[in-house]
Parts: C-alpha cells; sequence; structure tokens
C-alpha cells in the first residue's frame, strides 16, 4: 500500500477507535473529524483509500464524497455510517462511486474485510 486511508468522522472516540483497528492491521492511518481537515488530508497525502460517514456533524458526507471522487478517481471510498438509508438511497451512493458501504455497528472485521477487498481490487 502506497498511500494512506483517510478516515473522515465527526465522532473522535469513533477516529480514535476505528485508526487503532486500522493501525494494528497494519495500515497507515490519517483521521480527520470534519470537511475542511478531509479536504486538506485529501491535498496533503497519497490516499490508497477513504472511509467517511455520512453525516458529518452537519455536514453533507455524500457532497464530500462526491468531491473527493472527482478529484481522486481511483482512491476507493467506503460510506461507514450510522445514518439510517433504505435501499434506494445506498444504490445512489453506490452509483456515485462508493466502493462499499456499510453500517457503523456491524462486526468491525466486517470493516477490515471491506478495507481489504477495496485496498485489492
Amino acid at each position: 500500500m502506497d498511500g494512506k486511508i483517510l478516515f473522515v468522522d465527526d465522532e473522535l472516540e469513533m477516529c480514535f477507535m476505528v485508526s487503532n483497528l486500522l493501525r494494528h492491521h497494519g495500515y497507515d492511518v490519517v483521521t480527520a473529524e470534519n470537511v475542511d481537515v478531509a479536504l486538506h488530508a485529501a491535498d496533503t497525502y497519497p490516499l490508497s483509500l477513504i472511509i467517511l460517514d455520512a453525516n458529518l456533524g452537519g455536514e453533507d458526507g455524500f457532497k464530500l464524497m462526491t468531491f473527493l471522487k472527482q478529484n481522486n478517481p481511483d482512491t476507493p471510498i467506503i460510506v461507514y455510517t450510522g445514518t439510517p438509508h433504505d435501499d434506494a438511497d445506498i444504490k445512489k451512493v453506490l452509483a456515485l462511486g462508493a466502493h462499499q458501504y456499510l453500517r457503523k455497528g456491524a462486526p468491525l472485521d466486517e470493516l477490515i474485510t471491506a478495507v481489504q477487498t477495496a485496498l485489492n481490487r
């Protein structure tokens, strides 16, 4: 893996937990708690993967995802959110360029499997 994983979530506890989990599995991780920090990180580091929440403290994670996808078209994006979405919404997110959609609260090994799959595609 050449670049970092960018993990974007406004919940600092979630950033801490997931970044530590990913580091434990050997990944280089940078976290962002809002859109501005995420955009700065995307401009600063080569990214291998982006994991982001749909709701970033009132900011729209899907708009951020669209912008990041336009500027990093080859970087897979996993939407990892606690915000409930129906099947139609999930299909839209995938059509916008998300590699995968995962719900927070799912077993963490599902997130690790999604990361491995996205990086090995």
